[in-house]
């Protein structure tokens, strides 16, 4: 079995480092892959290896792009007040830089990363194609028995 570290880096390197300018700083992202891009948003207190064992699978028939949010793995921290609001206005900015308009997109958000996805979707109309939440919080659901 591969050493963690090890499989960090060998699935880091497979893919690029992508940097671009937000109005906080600098976002980063790690992209892999050709096809319609699948931006990727993770959870809270993470980063785009939230990710690790979906990004090479996704990435054979897709452009993957996985975030680091603002604030969050190598992104530059937004200033104060944290909201939801403006998280989602920094990631949407990134997005249109990874994926410029009027290109479609797809987008999914694990956990933290669906309840900002679901603001950029808003922000972002018609270019997303699908959104796909997993383990969305925050949608004051009962849990199954």
């Amino acid at each position: 079995m591969e050493e963690p570290r090890a499989h960090l880096a060998r699935i880091e390197s497979l893919g690029a480092r992508v940097v671009t300018e937000v109005a906080c700083g600098d976002m980063v992202w790690r992209a892999w892959g050709d096809g319609p891009p699948l931006v990727l948003l993770h959870g809270a207190s993470g980063s785009w290896t939230h990710w690790i064992r979906n990004v090479l699978s996704l990435a054979t028939h897709r452009r993957v792009l996985a975030a680091d949010m603002p604030g969050y793995g190598d992104s530059d921290a937004p200033a104060e007040p944290h909201t939801a609001d403006a998280l989602a206005d920094l990631v949407a900015a990134g997005v249109e830089r990874m994926v410029p308009a009027p290109a479609p997109l797809d987008l999914a958000g694990f956990s933290f990363g669906a309840i900002i996805g679901g603001l950029v979707a808003a922000r972002l109309g018609a270019r997303v194609r699908r959104f796909v939440l997993l383990g969305p919080g925050g949608l004051g659901l009962e849990p199954a028995p």
